[in-house]
C-alpha cells in the first residue's frame, strides 16, 4: 500500500479529501474505503469520517507505544483571540449520532483500571455512560463505587464548592423548579438496605494536617416500613433555623411523633431564658413504677443500720431494676416519688430511730440527707405503722435501699398484727415526669 501525504494550509481554499487516488487504498480501522470516501477536511475546518461499510466501531487511536507509557490524546476547542477583550473560548461538544424511532445514542467513557504488577495489559472498561433514554442519566461502572468530586486545588488555595441542584424553570408564570432526588441503590430480598450517608470534615488542631472526614448523618430503613435518621456527631448535634423561623416536626395522619433517646442522655425542651409552649396531651412512652412488699420480718439489732429485705418478684415497669433484694435502681433523671409504709415493734419501751432512704455510693443526689423518717415506739411489743412520702428531682440514675436504725433491738413486721394477711411494710416508686 502506498502512503499518501497531503499538506493542507490556510491558503488551500478547497475541499480536501483523503481516500484512494489513482488506484491506491486508504485503510481506516482495518477497513478499505472507496475513493474519496474515508476522511474529509472542509475549508471551514470540519473533519468528516464518511460512512463505513458496516456498523462496526470506528477508532481514532495511536499504535501501541514502543518506549514507555502511552501518550496523551488532547482534543481541545479553539482559544479566543489572545488580544481581544471578554472573548469566549470555543465549546467542546461531544455528541452521539442521531437515532430514529425507539433507538437512542449514548456517550460512553472508558478507562483502564489498575491491575497486578507486571506487563499484562489491563483491559479498559466503561466507567461512565451518559444517556437520555427516560431522563438524563449518568451510569457508572456497576462493579466499582461511583465518585463525583473536585480535584484538590493548587497549593495554599481553598477548595471550591461542588453544587448539585435541580433545574431552574424557564421564563413564565407559576412554573415549578426541578426537585433534587437523592436515591440509594435498590437490593433484593433480605439483603441489607442501602443507606444515604452525609459526611463532613472536622477541624484539625494541626495547621497543615488534612481534616479528618466523619460520618455526620445517616438515613436508612432499619426494618420493614421503619425509617431512621441518625445524627452521628460526637458532640452537640443541632438542627436549627435561621432568622427566628419556626422548626416543625410533624407526623402525618394518625401517626405519633416520638422524641426520645436510647442512651442515658437527657431530652431538653426549651431553656431558662426561653418560653416553651407545648399544646395537646404530652405523655411519656412508659413511666417507671415499682411496688414491693417486705419478704419477712426483719430483725434490726440496736444501733445497727439494717436494710429491709423485699420479696421477689417485684412489680416493675419503665426500666426500674432491682440489683438485689435490698436495692432498687432508678434508671434516669426526672421527678420521682417514693411512698413507704413501715411497721415496727420493739421489746423495749420508747425505742427510737430513723427510717432512711440510703443511696449507693457515687449515686447520691443533692438533698439526700433530707430523705428520712423519725420513728418512736412508746409501748413495748406494740406495732407502730408509719408512712412517709419522699419527692426527689434526679439529674442522673441512682440506686437506693431503705435502711432502719433503732436505739434498741427492734423488728420490721412484714404483716400487720390486726389482720394477719395484710401487708404492713411496702414501698412504691413512681416516676412523675
Amino acid at each position: 500500500m502506498t502512503t499518501i501525504t497531503s499538506t493542507i494550509s490556510a491558503a488551500d481554499n478547497l475541499l480536501t479529501q483523503l481516500g484512494t487516488q489513482q488506484g491506491q487504498s486508504l485503510i481506516w480501522n482495518g477497513q478499505e474505503f472507496e475513493p474519496n470516501s474515508a476522511l474529509t477536511i472542509s475549508t471551514i475546518g470540519n473533519l468528516v469520517l464518511s460512512s463505513k461499510p458496516s456498523a462496526a466501531q470506528t477508532e481514532i487511536s495511536f499504535p501501541d507505544s514502543t518506549l514507555a507509557s502511552g501518550g496523551d490524546l488532547l482534543i481541545k476547542a479553539q482559544n479566543s483571540l489572545s488580544t481581544g477583550n471578554n472573548l469566549s473560548g470555543g465549546n467542546l461538544i461531544l455528541s452521539s449520532g442521531n437515532s430514529t424511532g425507539l433507538g437512542q445514542g449514548n456517550i460512553e467513557f472508558w478507562a483502564a483500571s489498575t491491575g497486578v504488577t507486571g506487563s499484562s495489559p489491563n483491559v479498559s472498561t466503561k466507567v461512565l455512560d451518559l444517556s437520555t433514554s427516560t431522563s438524563h442519566t449518568l451510569a457508572f461502572n456497576p462493579t466499582k463505587a461511583g465518585v463525583i468530586n473536585l480535584s484538590s486545588n493548587a497549593s495554599n488555595n481553598n477548595g471550591q464548592a461542588l453544587s448539585i441542584e435541580g433545574g431552574a424553570s424557564g421564563p413564565g408564570t407559576n412554573l415549578s423548579g426541578g426537585s433534587l432526588n437523592l436515591k440509594a441503590g435498590t437490593g433484593t430480598g433480605s439483603g441489607v438496605a442501602a443507606q444515604i450517608l452525609f459526611s463532613c470534615p472536622q477541624v484539625s488542631a494541626t495547621a497543615a494536617a488534612t481534616q479528618p472526614l466523619s460520618l455526620l448523618a445517616q438515613m436508612s430503613f432499619t426494618g420493614l416500613n421503619t425509617t431512621e435518621f441518625n445524627l452521628r456527631g460526637t458532640s452537640n448535634n443541632n438542627i436549627t433555623t435561621s432568622s427566628g423561623a419556626p422548626l416543625s416536626l410533624n407526623a402525618s395522619g394518625s401517626g405519633g411523633l416520638n422524641i426520645g433517646n436510647s442512651g442515658t442522655g437527657r431530652i431538653t425542651v426549651g431553656t431558662a431564658t426561653k418560653v416553651t409552649t407545648i399544646r395537646g396531651f404530652v405523655k411519656k412512652a412508659e413511666l417507671g413504677l415499682l411496688n414491693a412488699i417486705a419478704s419477712a420480718n426483719t430483725i434490726v439489732p440496736a444501733n445497727t443500720s439494717t436494710s429491709i429485705v423485699w420479696a421477689t418478684p417485684f412489680t416493675l415497669n419503665g426500666s426500674i431494676t432491682a440489683p438485689s433484694t435490698t436495692q432498687f435502681n432508678i434508671p434516669r433523671e426526672g421527678t420521682w416519688q417514693i411512698i413507704l409504709d413501715v411497721s415496727l415493734q420493739s421489746a423495749t419501751a420508747d425505742a427510737r430511730g430513723l427510717v432512711t432512704m440510703s443511696f449507693l455510693p457515687g449515686t447520691t443526689p443533692s438533698g439526700a440527707a433530707n430523705f428520712f423518717k423519725a420513728i418512736r415506739l412508746p409501748v413495748a411489743n406494740a406495732n407502730v405503722e408509719s408512712s412517709v412520702v419522699w419527692n426527689m428531682r434526679l439529674t442522673t440514675a441512682v440506686t437506693i435501699s431503705i435502711v432502719v436504725t433503732m436505739t434498741a433491738a427492734s423488728q420490721v413486721n412484714a404483716t400487720a398484727t390486726t389482720v394477719a394477711t395484710a401487708t404492713a411494710t411496702r414501698i412504691s416508686i413512681i416516676e412523675l415526669g
